[in-house]
């Protein structure tokens, strides 16, 4: 299985990284750290697409070490960093080469405060709230899979 982890938390990285490849072992897993990065390796990352995403909302715009670095004007009209993860979403939903990945949106917010940007992304997109064990997380993953492979 490859995936993608859309994560500027390094430490939060490390952890679902590290549950992952016990949950799904010898899975290959690719970070990215910031919208930025999300927008300028989207070819790389995408060809061929992974399995599936999994994507924090809230994410830097730059340098995921640095403290804070100010997004383009029209980035920080459209919500900055508390959209960013749902822009990420979005242009994967609008490629066709990724329209049909299962993508999950992992983040600290509360469902009712992302509920409405997750339906306009697409039925396939489910909303996971990182907790302390990510057997949430994991649980979704398997049912995203096998949904989307007809199981």
């Amino acid at each position: 299985m490859r995936a993608l982890l859309v994560e500027d938390d390094t430490s939060q990285y490390e952890y679902v990284r590290e549950q992952l490849s016990v949950v799904f072992p010898g899975v290959d897993i690719r970070r990215i750290c910031t919208e930025s990065e999300f927008r300028l390796n989207f070819e790389t990352f995408t060809a061929p697409p992974p399995d599936i995403a999994v994507i924090d909302v809230m994410l830097r715009w730059g340098n995921a070490d640095a403290s804070f670095e100010l997004a383009p004007p029209e980035i920080r009209a459209d919500g900055g960093l508390f959209r960013a993860g749902f822009r990420c979403a979005a242009m994967l939903v609008a490629n066709p080469r990724t329209r049909d990945l299962p993508v999950i949106i992992y983040s600290v917010l509360d469902r009712g405060d992302v509920e409405s940007n997750i339906r306009q992304l697409g039925l396939k997109h489910r909303f996971v709230r990182k907790e302390m064990y990510v057997t949430n997380l994991a649980a979704e993953i398997k049912a995203a899979l096998g949904r989307d492979r007809g199981a």
